[in-house]
């Protein structure tokens, strides 16, 4: 399947065509059902480092997160920094192309408490809660609060 997708993915960049993310993110990802070691999450995250982003003609926010989050699953191994920086870096690209995404909003917001710059964790906690539908508003303002306060201790 992996064979499958690169061959599909490089035979439209010869044709020169935009591709559209979601059509090639299963092939990109492949999804397992279980356990997610440290292998499966390396061999994800090289995939999406493969992709050519100026080949993505649609969904490519959603690129962008699906690899912030390998890159913060990554982070909570030996290099975490590195890979905690780059989760920031992609979650802003894809903030960039959806300013008010929730997703994003809370990745960043959880990165930077992680790194420990709880103001910056604020004030993504804060630009999350304000585009977050109110429904889930209330729930999430807990974790949030543990969230930061886990941070300045």
């Amino acid at each position: 399947m992996h064979l499958l997708s690169v061959i599909l993915f490089f035979s439209l960049q010869i044709n020169a065509q935009k591709v559209d993310y979601l059509k090639i993110r299963d092939g990109v990802l492949q999804q397992t059902c279980g356990v997610v070691d440290s292998s499966i999450i390396m061999a994800r995250m090289e995939r999406l480092e493969a992709l050519d982003t100026n080949m993505i003609g649609k969904n490519l926010k959603q690129y962008f997160l699906d690899l912030g989050l390998t890159y913060w699953l990554f982070a909570n191994g030996s290099k975490g920094t590195e890979y905690l920086e780059k989760t920031i870096l992609v979650n802003r690209k894809a903030l960039q192309l959806d300013p008010k995404n929730e997703t994003a909003l809370w990745n960043l917001a959880l990165a930077y408490a992680m790194s420990k710059d709880c103001n910056q964790a604020a004030s993504y906690f804060k630009l999350h809660q304000h585009y977050a539908p109110a429904r889930i508003r209330m729930e999430i303002k807990e974790e949030q609060e543990a969230v930061l306060k886990n941070c300045r201790s």
